[in-house]
């Protein structure tokens, strides 16, 4: 994977719009490096394993809600 393919993934905090499901969600947790977990409010959860499905509405770094009241990262 070169640095622009990797730059182009989605990562933890990223708003992302998911095609198949049609919703937006922030992508949760990264798992293994190939299952996207993305989360909406209220805790509804899914797992996603074709990246080519999502595109990046907002990264971590330029949100302005992120992290939301109440988040705790996780333990080591």
């Amino acid at each position: 994977m070169t640095e622009t393919e990797s730059e182009q993934l989605p990562a933890v905090g990223d708003r992302v719009h998911d095609a198949v499901e049609d919703r937006t969600a922030t992508v949760s947790d990264v798992r293994g490096g190939t299952v996207y977990v993305l989360r909406v409010a209220g805790g509804l959860e899914w797992h996603v394993t074709d990246p080519d499905r999502l595109t990046i509405v907002t990264r971590r770094a330029d949100r302005t809600d992120w992290p939301y009241p109440g988040f705790r990262r996780p333990a080591p």
